[in-house]
């Protein structure tokens, strides 16, 4: 009974949000408030656990059980890392290894899934080969030195090449940051900063538009990375079938109706969509932004640049490489989609801007040029980015981000 109650306790003492000031807190954020914040969430399941051990009933208990497993998977994943984290997976795990013990015959308790659970509390044995790469526990990218891992780079991936599992994990995870008590706060602090500056600062000056949307996708990430580490936000390459971007007939698709795709078109008489993840129902806008379903309202008359034009872009100069960006990549796809995405007051609620950002993004961080560079370009700029305590050159060395953040895009 001791453990139980040290696990009712950890789920007593910390009540209460980890608070943030701004949406740029979450790099910086503490291990500590970071730990919390998932405890919090995790243990939210398991509140009455003790009372069901102590009034003695079966069936209470039976439930109690279930909710514990709960717990279990919520933690049974790489998150927060610190002392705190691993002393609270030692706690549930001893827990639930004493349930199993307790009137097997009568309750659910016996079934209790603990392996993965095991493995983290003690220890993920990781083989470090020298100067070779490697992958840590959050899917990092790293390369061993001196038995140590150094160099760890987040990886971010196309959508369609990512596995079922991994588009499922970041679409679960974007749902809970919007609805979720412990992060929608700051969920909409970050979305509303979107749409409270001037969309002639962030969309149409050259010194703004790709160092601003490089720092708003960290910020996202680094908040779903707090519910799961190995989470990084995707982007889609749309180029490689502009011809048919609209297409969700395929389970790779990015608009098949599946768990692991966003849904389909939107549906008169209001173009809300009526498939998949982000159905009407199952999500919607924040009534802060009006509210209401998520729209989308294909065009059919589109044309969205083909590979061919995304991969001239490469050679050309910096500020006429920006300038096809900016007014012709950016655009274009907003255009296409429709719906919420082409509105300023609701595209950040939708899941296919992050996308979309996140594939500029890659084509910057990719780009050769020629001529003078970026990063010369940018450093020679005095003023901090608009909702950042950041300078544009910040942004701009690409691999290495403020928080000493390394990113790396997949092929």
């Amino acid at each position: 009974m001791l453990f139980l109650q040290l696990f009712v306790i950890l789920l007593t003492c910390h009540k209460g949000k980890a608070a943030t000031d701004s949406p740029t807190t979450y790099e910086a954020d503490s291990i500590d408030a970071c730990q919390k914040r998932v405890i919090e969430e995790c243990s939210e399941h398991s509140k009455g656990l003790l009372k069901a051990i102590e009034s003695g009933s079966g069936r209470r208990l039976k439930e109690e059980c279930d909710s514990l497993q709960a717990t279990i998977d919520c933690i049974a994943v790489p998150r927060c890392a610190g002392n705190l984290m691993q002393a609270f997976r030692y706690i549930v795990l001893t827990t639930a290894k004493s349930l199993q013990k307790i009137k097997k015959t009568s309750t659910s308790c016996s079934k209790l899934n603990v392996s993965m659970l095991e493995r983290y509390v003690k220890g993920l044995s990781i083989a470090c080969v020298e100067k070779k790469n490697i992958k840590d526990t959050c899917d990092r990218n790293c390369v061993c030195l001196n038995g140590d891992l150094v160099t760890c780079a987040r990886v971010r991936k196309e959508f369609t090449k990512m596995s079922l599992e991994e588009r499922t994990r970041f679409i679960n995870a974007f749902k809970l940051v919007s609805t979720d008590p412990r992060y929608k706060d700051d969920y909409r602090k970050l979305t509303t900063m979107y749409s409270n500056i001037p969309k002639d600062i962030i969309n149409h000056d050259t010194s703004v538009f790709l160092p601003w949307y490089r720092g708003y996708l960290l910020e996202l990430e680094n908040m779903l990375r707090q519910i799961d580490c190995r989470i990084t936000i995707p982007y889609w390459d749309w180029s490689k079938d502009a011809a048919h971007w609209n297409r969700g007939s395929e389970i790779e698709d990015v608009w098949n109706s599946g768990p692991s795709g966003l849904g389909g078109n939107g549906i008169l008489p209001d173009m809300c969509v009526m498939d998949g993840p982000f159905k009407e129902g199952e999500f919607s806008i924040p009534w802060y932004a009006k509210g209401g379903c998520l729209k989308r309202d294909f065009s059919q008359s589109c044309n969205l640049p083909n590979t061919e034009y995304v991969k001239a872009l490469q050679h050309q100069e910096f500020l006429t490489f920006e300038k096809s960006i900016r007014e012709v990549i950016h655009s274009s796809f907003q255009e296409c989609v429709g719906g919420s995405m082409d509105s300023t007051l609701t595209s950040t609620y939708t899941p296919e801007f992050w996308l979309h950002h996140a594939f500029i993004d890659k084509v910057w961080m990719k780009w050769k040029g020629k001529g003078s560079s970026d990063l010369e370009y940018y450093r020679h700029l005095t003023f901090k980015l608009p909702g950042f305590d950041k300078f544009p050159w910040e942004y701009a060395i690409g691999t290495v981000l403020p928080g000493d953040v390394s990113v790396q895009y997949e092929e």
